[in-house]
């Protein structure tokens, strides 16, 4: 019987000597390792487990690298295998892809489907005032210049009665600007200065403005009596186009040579979002999320846009845009953490998306929309939405995601 050279003569596998460690591999050796490798590339998280945890880049630089060294020395049978691998690869790619597509435009639409449905909801309540509003003024003449024939502002005050009951003038200065005398909306402002006095005045409503100041902000290098008498038409084009349709005391007032808006004749929807959110402020210390909740979704629903979105490139109006901008972003994710936490998933997603329309960078909703998203045991909206989060940070702000958000995404993730 022939002995077998690797056991020693008391039947034992005997220990290779240190000529044989220090020998080459043989190609079989070679074999052994890239199927290793290939098994390492196919570990249970990248390749045997969930679409969401899948790496395809990492998994087709190792098969790469693979189908290489097979060529390299001619192993058909590895390199055949490697094609094989790549080919499934790009099929499941490609199918990933269009997986992630549908899931994204499924999100989208059920934020598109709740802000309908918002808008929805105020034009329904807006025509139905709009209605009564017309039977009660329908014998006005409504041919004068300035006013915009059937345009009739909706709202009402906390009281349920229509804004004009109480304010002959009501005016909108969150979004595009909007002034109502006695509920008709004045649209046609002459020239291009005058609706910036205007604008700058009902800014600053029950303050006194210096005449100098206004002709310094708006006519500023001009022969001073020359910048009185501009500052002077546009005063006269303003009560003129309001007293067509208002007959009562003048909106603006004149004393020791300065000018101020009269903010008992004024309705300002910029003073009812800082009620609301002061009211919503208070009822929240005294933990009553219910009022709160109310308060600070009244304040939402004002804050139809920035600050006077005509004026944007406005030195006077870049202070007040980023306190109102502030303070809604404040408070909308306080509305949005509290139907969070009553796992209203929905309603906390949908309020977190449009604070991201707003603010592509505020974290705290990128976070709200992680764990809501995880809530849903949707991995994969999860991940695109950390990777939304660090392509706007990166984009907008040069940065990198906090230390808590990326907490945050590697905990949901485990």
């Amino acid at each position: 019987m022939e002995s077998n050279e690797e056991f020693g003569a008391d039947g034992r596998q005997a220990e290779p000597c240190a000529e044989e460690l220090s020998r080459p591999p043989t190609d079989t050796t070679h074999r052994i390792r890239d199927a290793e490798a290939l098994r390492s590339a196919a570990d249970k998280r990248s390749w045997t487990g969930s679409a969401d945890d899948f790496d395809p880049a990492t998994a087709a630089e190792r098969i790469d690298a693979i189908r290489t060294r097979a060529e390299q020395e001619s192993d058909r049978a590895l390199s055949s295998l490697g094609i094989a691998a790549k080919e499934l690869l790009k099929r499941w790619d490609a199918s990933r892809l269009r997986v992630q597509d549908r899931e994204a435009a499924y999100a989208a639409s059920l934020v598109a489907e709740a802000n309908s449905r918002s808008e929805l909801g105020t034009v329904l309540r807006a025509l139905a005032e709009m209605d009564a509003l017309k039977r009660h003024d329908e014998a006005r003449d409504e041919s004068d210049v300035g006013i915009r024939p059937g345009a009739y502002a909706p709202e009402r005050t906390a009281r349920g009665r229509a804004i004009t009951d109480v304010h002959p003038f009501a005016v909108y200065m969150l979004g595009p600007f909007r002034m109502y005398a006695n509920g008709h909306l004045v649209d046609a402002w002459p020239g291009t200065k005058t609706p910036r006095v205007l604008w700058y005045l009902l800014s600053k409503r029950g303050q006194p403005i210096a005449r100098d100041v206004l002709i310094e902000t708006f006519w500023a290098g001009i022969d001073p009596e020359h910048g009185k008498r501009s500052l002077q038409q546009s005063i006269y084009m303003i009560r003129k186009s309001l007293r067509i349709i208002a007959e009562s005391a003048p909106v603006i007032v004149y004393e020791n040579e300065a000018y101020a808006v009269d903010p008992a004749s004024v309705w300002c929807d910029v003073d009812q979002f800082d009620d609301h959110v002061r009211a919503g402020d208070a009822t929240r210390r005294t933990d009553a999320s219910e009022d709160a909740e109310r308060q600070f979704a009244a304040a939402i629903e004002l804050y139809s846009g920035d600050f006077l979105e005509q004026a944007l490139y406005e030195e006077w109006a870049l202070a007040e845009r980023e306190r109102l901008r502030q303070s809604y972003l404040r408070v909308a994710n306080e509305l949005a953490d509290i139907r969070l936490e009553r796992g209203e998933l929905s309603a906390a997603s949908t309020l977190s998306q449009q604070i991201l329309a707003r603010e592509c960078c505020d974290e705290q909703s990128h976070r709200r929309l992680f764990r809501a998203y995880n809530s849903l045991d949707q991995q994969s909206l999860l991940v695109r939405q950390y990777q939304a989060c660090v392509d706007s940070l990166g984009r907008e702000l040069g940065v990198r995601p906090s230390h808590e958000t990326v907490r945050l995404f590697e905990t949901l993730r485990e």
